[in-house]
């Protein structure tokens, strides 16, 4: 038998052993790779997306702070009485130049304050708002009226206008102030809601910007009694002036509701006005007012104003000036449907 063929016969059967073995072992898998990120997931948008565990709680968003107020009309009425005193320094108009008299000049500019006319005594005067309110807007109108009078004895000679007094005189002045506003506010921010940390039912704001326009009416009069001397023939024994002054003004109100039975409301607004024919006029009001509800739709009012005004306008006869303001206390009511 040939050699080849014997150690044919001698290994065949260790190879066909082996063949068993290895069709016995599975086949080896590919370890799989990773997928590529898709193109759109940036790894900046990725990151802005937050764990489930460590999400934050939830807030009010900023559009719903700064658009939904669900308030149908409400109108509101506020008469009170006004305890205030006027301040302030004015000038009347005068056609006659200046005066020489008794070694003196007396030049038509001249001023004289409130107090040293003894006319700047607290008095009782009317203020009152009507307010008409839906949703985010309100609009108010708003007027005050202040009169008072005043009578001195002059100790020296002097001139307010063309009106001329000496010593033993005595003035008799009256001064009155009316200012009437029209303005529409608009609500900035409230809260606190419902899901917000505080609660409602006993703390609630309102912060309002406002604009619109306020108009003053100043009317002045004083009348000299002599109490005997001479005086210059040029002069008279009284002067009046009556001016109306207007600006737009704005400012912002900020209201806050304690247990829906109290409120606490305070403001701010200016204005400012001017003319190329010499009128010029700036006004400047400072509200704080307290409200009580005993009952739903009717509460007790108390509260501060101060009103201010300086104005200057040239008329024919000379130059109106006034430089002042009325301040004081007021009580009233506000009633509200």
């Amino acid at each position: 038998m040939n050699r080849s063929l014997v150690t044919a016969l001698a290994l065949a059967p260790l190879c066909l052993t082996l063949a068993r073995a290895r069709a016995a072992q599975p086949e080896a898998q590919p370890t799989p790779q990773p997928p590529p990120a898709a193109a759109s997931e940036s790894p900046a948008l990725l990151d802005d997306q937050p764990a489930t565990a460590t999400a934050p709680e939830s807030t009010v968003p900023l559009d719903r702070v700064l658009h939904e107020v669900d308030r149908g009309w409400t109108l509101r009425f506020e008469p009170a009485w006004w305890y205030a005193a006027p301040r302030g320094e004015i000038t009347l108009p005068a056609s006659v130049g200046p005066v020489t008299f008794d070694g003196g000049t007396f030049e038509p500019g001249a001023n004289e304050n409130l107090s040293a006319l003894d006319a700047d005594n607290p008095t009782g005067g009317f203020r009152g708002s009507f307010h008409l309110a839906r949703d985010r807007w309100r609009f108010t109108i708003a007027a005050t009226h202040l009169s008072t009078d005043g009578v001195h004895t002059v100790d020296a000679p002097g001139r307010l206008g063309d009106a001329f007094f000496t010593a033993g005189d005595t003035l008799d002045t009256d001064f009155s102030m009316t200012t009437f506003e029209a303005s529409a506010a608009y609500t900035l921010f409230h809260g606190p809601y419902a899901d917000e940390p505080g609660d409602p039912d006993r703390f609630r704001y309102t912060l309002e910007l406002l604009a619109g326009a306020r108009f003053e009416n100043l009317d002045i009069n004083v009348a000299v009694n002599p109490g005997g001397g001479a005086r210059p023939p040029e002069l008279t024994l009284g002067d009046d002036a009556s001016e109306l002054f207007g600006q737009p003004i704005g400012g912002a109100r900020l209201s806050m509701d304690f247990f829906r039975d109290f409120t606490v409301e305070v403001g701010v607004t200016v204005g400012y006005w001017t003319l190329s024919s010499g009128s010029t006029a700036s006004t400047w009001d400072i509200l704080a007012a307290f409200t009580w509800r005993p009952v739903q739709n009717v509460g007790i009012q108390v509260g501060y104003q101060y009103l201010g005004l300086a104005a200057e306008r040239d008329v024919d006869d000379g130059t109106f000036e006034f430089t002042g303001s009325s301040a004081g206390l007021f009580a009233g009511l506000a009633v509200q449907f």
